[in-house]
């Protein structure tokens, strides 16, 4: 079905994230003839919709009521987690070839040195090394997606 769409969901997957990432409240894109939307809500899932296709009015609260606003969740530096950053723009790597297992998971014991990832910048391979010990609490970034300089792609629970 998304074949005869056009829609290409892991490139809707990889906008939703960047648009997350970059804390917008929208980003649109248009390819092939294929306009999608996306809308982000503060402390919310990431909500993916196409207007041509959802036309739905949202639903007006009754007179008087107020939609009560969730509270901000805490960031992952304010939880105590760090974040392994790109180093560089490139693409990621998760691991040193595709028959290979990922460097880390999430759950993964890491010590400081250990290489969670790789950046392929101009044909050349950067190992991606953590800088504390601790466990891997997210993986951020997908194999073979290109992330941008200082970008997180890991967080470690130190």
């Amino acid at each position: 079905m998304a074949e005869s769409t056009g829609i290409d969901f892991a490139r809707i997957r990889h906008l939703a994230r960047l648009a997350k990432e970059l804390g917008l409240a929208e980003l649109t894109s248009e390819e092939d003839g294929v306009k999608v939307q996306i809308t982000v809500t503060p402390g919310a899932t990431v909500a993916v919709g196409t207007p041509a296709l959802t036309g739905h009015a949202p639903k007006a609260l009754p007179a008087g009521r107020s939609q009560a606003r969730p509270a901000k969740p805490a960031t992952p530096e304010e939880q105590g987690l760090v974040a392994v950053r790109a180093p560089m723009m490139g693409v990621f790597y998760r691991a040193s070839s595709p028959d290979t297992p990922s460097y880390v998971e999430v759950g993964s014991k890491v010590e400081e040195g250990d290489i969670i990832g790789l950046v392929e910048a101009m044909k050349v391979f950067n190992e991606i090394v953590s800088e504390v010990s601790g466990e891997v609490v997210d993986i951020v970034v997908g194999n073979e997606e290109l992330v941008n300089l200082d970008q997180p792609l890991v967080w470690i629970r130190p």
